[in-house]
């Protein structure tokens, strides 16, 4: 059974997308983490929070040591992601677990997000929210 996703929501500012048989399969680290399913490519620039059960891990992308809770991340099954217009992205994956990406602060994006290469978004530095879609700007 193939990978599925679906545009649950577009509601005010936020957009929501809902996934079938979606797993992550592949993890990039380098100065940015990225994670990438069958529909999705997620590239996080900034530190993040990997919330489990009873635990909460202070990501940083460029620092190694931060690094080893998200290897574990590989073959996890998506099941939706919420991006909304301040900027910040929810990333929920089974039983509970979360990435929480906050709004960016600094002079960086704090991540880019594909979904198909049909729904596009970038964190703009300092706040805010910049999406397009295959046809160009304004996604909606």
């Amino acid at each position: 059974m193939g990978s599925s996703f679906e545009v649950v929501e577009h509601a005010g500012t936020d957009w929501t997308f809902e996934f079938v048989d979606e797993a992550i399969w592949l993890i990039q680290l380098d100065y940015a983490v990225s994670l990438v399913t069958q529909n999705l490519q997620l590239r996080i620039e900034r530190s993040f929070e990997l919330r489990r059960a009873k635990q909460h891990f202070t990501i940083v992308p460029n620092s190694p040591q931060d690094l080893v809770p998200v290897l574990s991340l590989h073959e996890e099954p998506l099941r939706r992601v919420v991006v909304a217009e301040s900027g910040e992205l929810r990333m929920h994956l089974r039983d509970g677990e979360t990435i929480l990406v906050p709004p960016s602060d600094d002079a960086y994006e704090a991540f880019t997000l594909s979904i198909t290469g049909d729904f596009n978004f970038a964190s703009l530095p300092g706040g805010g929210l910049d999406y397009w879609g295959a046809m160009g700007r304004d996604a909606t």
